[in-house]
């Protein structure tokens, strides 16, 4: 009655790469199991009711990732140790030899061909057709690769001897050259990179993701080596080690894919998770559009390529073309935005002339970072001074998260996807003359209209200059050179002596000066406070140096001459972002940080106040248009003029609204909305996506309550949808 088992054992030859396979993956997802726990306990706010789903979904993705990154590993391990060139039977000396010195040659020759790269890259970054920018340097790289096989059979000989040297044995304790050539590259790679990266302000990027993915992929090989030195007996534990981890990553990744809030919380915090949810959208976008019905992507109807968040709605047909709240109803005629009464003719000052205008742009200025709004730093004494005569608008939100959608808006009185652009989608899209600015308005009235800057981008975007007769650019860098210019110093006596040279000419003008310096790349100044090294230490030192190098220009502007009859502007663009929602600067999100802007007025008859109601840096332009008695008849945004007089007349409804419009840099477009009881909803458009906001209970926006309640603020979301559907697009 015994079974006699035939089954032949395994060949020792067979055994070893059984083994091999196993303690590499085993290895492997250890490593980016250790990653993926804790990625998933330092995922920094994930919502309420989906938490548990995104640290799983967090691990399953990372551990996802190691099991190819491992699968990669164990085929070039198997190829060092078993492949044709070198066999169990000859492992000689000389072949170990000829294989380091390969690799090593290689090694050698990529700088070569990173060079030829980086070259073909900065010359085509100036290229008009940005298609041909990619292909360009992919031809430089491909000439470099060329040339450095050029060199490879000398640099091969040359590695061969000097490896022959340093280790005749071709083992570094009884590990193969090859392999201790190859890992010693990938560590010093590592070093470098992370240096080089240390000192760059690159928290625009995010790169935690390759952070993980390449601390993974070097740990791996080298915990497979001790693994199998140490435990090759026990290869069917590391064979169940691979199968639990198989399993967790496919079941965290199933799990994931049902949950839109969870994926949204990787995307946002998510390191190395967050890079694999972009990717798995991708692979399950069924129809092809470019956004997933899964992971969050937000498509409705993922048969059908027309459909999907971001396209455009279309009222009344049946469908729900944007994936936003079922198909739209016929639009109502569009209502001509309410304004406060302009007289049609010239306003005076009480001594009969015409009122004049400086604007001062200071760059990226948050204003929770002025002492003028209780910041435990005195990074702004200048500025405090003038918000203290002025009316301040406590809560001034940017139309734009960044300059070059934000400085068009700002000057037409539009928001930016109400700007008629030549190139909406790039970089730097320039405004086309369909527009009217607030210069071309004041020209036209007779005034003196100049501008003070140095600066790249007034040079690029060249359409923002419709109506200013005098436009001084002086000093303005290239956009590398720029990251570490430092202009205040230069451009304050420029703009003492136009204000100067403006007033003595009797004429009414309008003078805008932009200050650029507290935009990163924030530099050192010895002149004023050092408040330490962080990133934010060294923006507060760049607000103190700006400040600095404004006194002058308030000096004159406080003289009794210049009071009587002149309306000073002090604003920023937008603000800027310190990873209270994980990223650095600007140009990202819509959070407070990035579109809250400053804004005093101070204006002639009009007595210094706060303001908390909400508004937007369009209604700068009707602004100074009535209070210059001026018509400001394209102009989106509103007259201030009753909040700062404290009358009547400011609509109670008024909904201000910001974007994100996606360019070649960034591609996300979100579109914000915010009401006058501080309820604010932000839009993913790309993913499909809401989450509103009570600013004033969670001024942080860390909690979104459409999480709890779906259908929150449906009056503020309505208003935000329409804004979106009536956006009319552009080339």
């Amino acid at each position: 009655g015994r079974i006699s088992h035939d089954a032949a054992p395994m060949k020792p030859t067979e055994l070893s790469r059984t083994a091999s396979v196993l303690w590499t993956f085993a290895s492997g997802v250890t490593v980016f199991g250790a990653l993926g726990v804790v990625e998933a306990l330092s995922l920094a706010d994930p919502p309420p009711d989906a938490a548990a789903t995104a640290r799983f979904g967090a691990f399953a993705l990372v551990l996802l990732v190691g099991l190819l990154v491992t699968a990669v590993h164990g085929a070039a391990l198997l190829g060092w140790r078993y492949g044709p060139c070198v066999a169990p039977e000859r492992r000689d000396v000389d072949v170990e030899l000829d294989a380091a010195a390969t690799v090593s040659a290689r090694l050698l020759s990529l700088p070569l061909i990173a060079a030829a790269a980086f070259a073909g890259g900065h010359v085509a970054h100036g290229f008009v057709q940005r298609n041909f920018a990619g292909p360009f340097t992919a031809l430089a790289a491909l000439a470099g690769w060329a040339l450095a096989e050029y060199f490879v059979p000398t640099l091969r000989a040359a590695c061969r001897a000097a490896l022959s040297r340093l280790c005749p044995t071709a083992r570094v304790m009884s590990v193969r050259l090859p392999l201790v050539v190859a890992l010693t590259a990938a560590a010093g790679a590592a070093v470098v990179g992370a240096v080089a990266i240390s000192r760059l302000d690159l928290g625009a990027w995010r790169l935690g993701g390759l952070v993980i993915l390449a601390l993974g992929g070097l740990a791996t090989p080298i915990v497979a080596l001790v693994a199998e030195r140490w435990a090759k007996p026990a290869y069917r534990a590391a064979a169940g080690v691979v199968v639990c981890a198989i399993i967790s990553a496919f079941a965290g990744t199933a799990s994931l894919a049902r949950s839109g809030e969870a994926s949204a919380a990787l995307v946002e915090h998510g390191g190395l998770s967050g890079v694999a949810v972009g990717a798995v959208r991708r692979l399950s976008d069924a129809d092809g559009d470019g956004v997933s019905a899964l992971f969050g992507g937000g498509d409705c109807d993922d048969a059908r390529a027309e459909v999907f968040p971001g396209a455009r709605e279309v009222p009344g047909n049946g469908v729900d073309d944007n994936c936003v709240d079922g198909d739209a109803p016929p639009p109502p005629p569009e209502a001509t935005p309410p304004v406060s009464a302009q007289p049609a003719s010239q306003a005076t000052t009480s001594r009969g002339r015409p009122l004049n205008v400086v604007l001062l742009a200071i760059d990226t200025l948050r204003p929770d970072h002025l002492s003028f709004y209780g910041y435990g730093r005195k990074t702004s004494p200048n500025i405090d001074a003038f918000a203290s005569g002025s009316v301040a608008f406590d809560h001034a939100l940017a139309a734009a998260p960044n300059t070059p959608r934000s400085m068009p808006a700002i000057f037409t009185g539009r928001y930016a996807s109400r700007v008629a652009w030549q190139k909406r989608f790039a970089n730097y899209g320039a405004p086309t003359d369909e527009n009217e600015t607030v210069f071309e308005v004041f020209a036209q009235a007779g005034y003196a209209t100049e501008a003070q800057t140095a600066h790249w981008y007034w040079d690029k975007a060249a359409g923002i200059k419709q109506g200013v007769k005098v436009w001084d650019n002086r000093g303005a860098l290239s956009i590398k050179e720029s990251n570490t210019q430092s202009a205040a110093p230069d451009l304050t006596p420029r703009v003492v002596e136009r204000l100067q040279s403006l007033r003595a000419s009797g004429k009414p003008f309008v003078l805008f000066a932009h200050y650029f310096d507290p935009h990163g790349k924030y530099m050192a100044h010895p002149e004023v406070a050092d408040f330490g090294d962080e990133l934010m230490d060294k923006y507060d030192s760049e607000i103190a140096f700006v400040d600095r190098h404004l006194k002058p220009v308030f000096d004159v502007l406080d003289s009794p001459a210049f009071r009587e009859d002149t309306v000073v502007v002090l604003f920023s663009d937008h603000g800027e972002a310190f990873k209270e929602h994980g990223v650095l600067f600007h140009g990202r999100h819509l959070y407070e940080e990035e579109i809250r802007a400053t804004l005093f007025l101070r204006a002639p008859g009009v007595a210094a106040r706060r303001v908390d109601t909400p508004v937007s840096l369009i209604d700068v332009f009707p602004t100074l248009a009535e209070l210059a008695g001026l018509r400001a008849e394209r102009a989106l945004g509103l007259s201030l003029q009753p909040l700062m007089r404290g009358e009547p007349g400011w609509p109670a409804d008024r909904v201000v609204f910001a974007e994100q419009l996606p360019y070649p840099n960034y591609e996300t477009h979100l579109v914000s909305a915010t009401n006058s009881m501080k309820r604010k909803a932000i839009r993913d458009v790309t993913a499909g996506r809401t989450a509103v906001y009570d600013l004033i209970a969670d001024p942080r926006e860390k909690v979104d309550v459409m999480a709890t309640d779906r259908a929150a603020e449906p009056a503020l979301r309505a208003a935000l949808n329409a804004f979106i559907e009536a956006d009319p697009g552009g080339p």
